[in-house]
This record gives C-alpha cells, sequence and structure tokens, in this order.
C-alpha cells in the first residue's frame, strides 16, 4: 500500500512539473501527428540578421547586406543607407548595425566607437552606429527593429 501511494505521489508531481514547465517559455511546440516529431515555433520577434534587415527595408530604408561592409570587434554589419549619404566607411553608409554573443560585448563597442561615430544605439546584443546622426523618428524606428517592440 505505501508503495502505490509514493508512486502516485511520485506522479502526481511529475505531472504538475511537466505543466509548469509548460506554461514557461517563449516558444510553442506542437507535435506533427503520426511523425512522432516536434516542431518548435518562436513567439517573439525576429532579431537576427534576416529579421531586422527585413524590419528596417519594411520602414522603407535601403539596407546593405553584402559586399564591403564595415567590421568592429569581429562582427560584420549589415548597412543602410539613408537619404543624404553617409560617412560609415566602407561603403559610404549612414548606418551600421552590428550582433554580438553578449550584451556585455555590445556594450564594449558601444563603448570603443563612441568618439569615432555621430551617433549610437544598442539593444542588448545589438548594436547600431550612425554618420550622420539620424532624426529622432528614423532612431525610433531602428530602435523597433532592434528590440522587436
Amino acid at each position: 500500500m505505501l508503495g502505490r501511494r509514493k508512486a502516485l505521489i511520485i506522479g502526481i508531481v511529475l505531472v504538475a512539473t511537466s505543466l509548469a514547465l509548460s506554461a514557461c517559455g517563449g516558444a510553442a511546440k506542437a507535435k506533427q501527428a503520426g511523425t512522432g516529431t516536434t516542431q518548435t515555433t518562436s513567439t517573439g520577434p525576429d532579431l537576427s540578421p534576416a529579421g531586422v534587415q527585413k524590419c528596417l527595408a519594411a520602414a522603407g530604408y535601403e539596407v546593405v547586406a553584402s559586399g564591403n561592409l564595415p567590421v568592429i570587434q569581429g562582427s560584420k554589419a549589415i548597412g543602410v543607407r539613408l537619404p543624404g549619404g553617409g560617412k560609415v566607411m566602407p561603403g559610404n553608409l549612414s548606418a551600421a548595425v552590428f550582433w554580438y554573443a553578449t550584451a556585455a560585448k555590445a556594450q564594449s563597442m558601444q563603448k570603443s566607437v563612441q568618439f569615432r561615430f555621430k551617433a549610437e544605439l544598442r539593444v542588448d546584443k545589438i548594436a547600431a552606429v550612425f554618420d550622420p546622426a539620424p532624426s529622432g523618428d528614423t532612431q525610433t524606428k531602428f530602435l523597433h527593429c532592434m528590440s522587436g517592440y
């Protein structure tokens, strides 16, 4: 009798734990019928270089994702050309957006270039530099694309 009660308690704890864990996190999982595989779909914003590039293009900016682009502290940027030209080199860009492995590395990059560019933005692991400094509206659009909100 004690063994069954113990097994029942362990079962209840396991079910409660799995329910609690399934309620947490930023991804939804769906079991595909008949295959036994699980498909995970992200519910958060796409902050990959391709996702930010797509967001900036949708905001009406000319995005440069290939060719001779700036590299700072080992990260190659995607570039943006704004009306009026730019001085971010190479490429005569108005802005460059970089991705780093950690927020600390992005912050380090931002500090290292603070006197080289007219403006910098950083959201977590993503940093952007500008020359010339963009309008407040442009900065807001960049922040939206870099944060997903």
